[in-house]
């Protein structure tokens, strides 16, 4: 080939070459269509958290590429001081981490997951605790988007619970019945101030409510009793209220709660156990008793001549008496002449008048 030949040939290649370059270099944007998976947003809820509560991590994950993302893995390592709860699938607890298996991820941000991991605060108070989302994808091209963090606070929290039983049980209706209240603080911290409030059965009259180091008030069936803390874990000394019961049958039942006072209380972590709730049978009763005893004859009495007493019987309630006797010793040196009442049966043995009724 001569030199001319030569030249104009590696002048046709080079323009040649110059265009596969050219062809090559407009190809780029085809090599550029990767995958982006990115952990989105990575938040926490509530922060701060009270000790002992639950709070939950909340993660979006998308991919901004025009590709699919694959194998998109989403690992979030159990924070220390916290355990874990519960996941949304495809999140699953694997020894110490929750793993999240997401697949293949759509691209340009139109298949957007959302993960939910609730955590529980152990505690105590304060503290923080810090934790780490990590994504993995077998195509990603940026990792630099690829792991979230996120610090909650963790403040003072105490468990309150509280128990309740009613004694008597049975109880017999127009009698009293009292109801013993036992809080305790499951920790993790002291609890502080405490109120229980108590609403008493429509059935039930107030009497009396009190405890060791309780300041309880009344009113329209409603008991609020006080209780400066602060109370470690553990039992709280217990409450006592006392009402009568004014239902004649059936079940009465009483519901009460505990809770931090609005000054001084410390958080709550879990209301589910605040309530405590005693249903208790009541017999038929009633209250029967003399209201008054009366000379109704002329005074003073005049030896020889009749006197006459006016006894009144009365049932307080609730339930109709049955069975009724009435009873009244005569006083040495008087003799019964007769004794008698609308539905009464009397007569006398010697000084002693009865009378009866079979319902009043």
């Amino acid at each position: 080939m001569t030199g001319t030949r030569s030249n104009g040939y590696m002048r046709r290649m080079g323009v040649a070459l110059r265009r596969i370059v050219v062809a090559w270099a407009a190809g780029l944007p085809l090599l550029a269509w990767a995958a982006d998976p990115q952990i989105a947003t990575f938040n926490d809820n509530p922060d701060p958290v009270a000790a002992g509560g639950t709070y939950t991590y909340t993660a979006r994950i998308d991919n901004n590429a025009p590709d699919t993302a694959t194998n998109v893995r989403v690992v979030v390592p159990v924070p220390a001081g916290a355990t874990f709860v519960s996941a949304t699938a495809p999140c699953v607890l694997v020894v110490n981490q929750v793993e999240c298996n997401l697949g293949n991820v759509g691209p340009l941000g139109n298949d957007i997951r959302n993960l939910s991991i609730v955590f529980r605060a152990i505690g105590p108070g304060p503290a923080v605790i810090d934790a780490q989302a990590t994504l993995t994808a077998g195509n990603d091209v940026n990792p630099g988007n690829n792991v979230q963090t996120q610090r909650t606070t963790v403040v003072q929290g105490a468990d309150l619970t509280l128990g309740k039983v009613g004694t008597p049980d049975p109880v017999t209706g127009g009698s009293n019945i009292t109801y013993t209240l036992t809080p305790a603080n499951a920790g993790p911290n002291a609890s502080g101030h405490l109120v229980i409030t108590d609403n008493l059965p429509p059935s039930v009259t107030f009497v009396s409510a009190g405890g060791n180091g309780w300041t309880c008030g009344h009113s329209s069936g409603v008991v609020t009793c006080n209780r400066n803390g602060p109370h470690p874990v553990g039992p709280i000394p217990a409450l006592t209220i006392v009402g009568t019961v004014l239902a004649a049958g059936g079940t009465i039942t009483n519901s009460a709660s505990v809770a931090p006072a609005a000054v001084g209380g410390i958080a709550d972590p879990n209301s589910a156990n605040n309530t405590a709730t005693a249903s208790t049978t009541v017999l038929p009763g009633a209250d029967i008793r003399i209201a008054q005893k009366r000379v109704t004859s002329p005074l003073p009495a005049v030896a020889g001549q009749n006197v006459t007493f006016e006894i009144q019987p009365r049932n307080g309630g609730p339930a109709t008496a049955t069975d009724v006797v009435v009873t009244d010793p005569l006083p040495v040196g008087w003799t019964f002449v007769s004794a008698s009442g609308p539905g009464w049966s009397c007569g006398n043995v010697a000084q002693l008048v009865t009378c009866t009724r079979p319902t009043y």
